[in-house]
């Protein structure tokens, strides 16, 4: 097999691996942002009981004061029951105000955190893509210095001289490690 096969099946699996890897990041995304949409929406049908919970409330306990101030003999137009009834209204709509906001700091944080979700798996993909084309060239770098090396130590061998030369470097390489001048002076010693 040659040098340019080898390196396309490597390009190849290079590509394989990261379309995979895209694959499982975008899975796990849609997965991630249904769960938070589920909580959003779980979140929403919590906060609708909760005020008809209190609405029923609110009307019991209004509903109790009614009979009891009929009872006492007082009118339900009098000052003091306007004044308790008012009262209780007042309070019931702070809590429905309470509960709205605490709906909307719940929805708002899960909007954030399907924003950062999105975000972050943009982020994951981009830097897969991103590492698989600097592992590409970084390949056709290494295949193409292959050939090049290759090329130019066989056109220095054809070269008239080039065995004269390779015999004059042997011949300095051995009279530098019998006068002791060489890279082995230190060795064993």
């Amino acid at each position: 097999m040659g040098a340019l096969a080898v390196q396309a099946v490597l390009i190849a699996i290079e590509v394989g691996a990261a379309a995979e890897k895209i694959s499982a990041t975008e899975q796990q995304e849609k997965a991630t942002v249904a769960a938070l949409r589920s909580r959003q929406t779980e979140e929403r049908l919590a906060a609708t009981q909760k005020t008809i919970a209190r609405d029923r409330q609110m009307r019991s306990l209004i509903g109790h004061q009614i009979a009891t101030e009929a009872a006492s003999g007082f009118e339900l137009s009098s000052p003091t029951f306007k004044a308790i009834t008012e009262d209780d209204f007042n309070k019931f709509a702070e809590v429905r105000s309470n509960d709205a906001l605490e709906l909307d700091i719940k929805e708002n944080q899960l909007s954030a955190d399907i924003n950062q979700t999105k975000s972050a798996a943009k982020a994951q993909i981009f830097g897969t893509v991103l590492s698989t084309g600097a592992s590409i060239i970084s390949q056709q770098g290494l295949f193409t210095n292959i050939g090049k090396s290759s090329t130019t130590q066989t056109a220095k061998l054809a070269t008239p001289g080039a065995l004269s030369d390779f015999n004059d470097s042997t011949a300095t390489a051995q009279e530098q490690r019998q006068s002791g001048d060489g890279l082995f002076d230190n060795v064993g010693g």
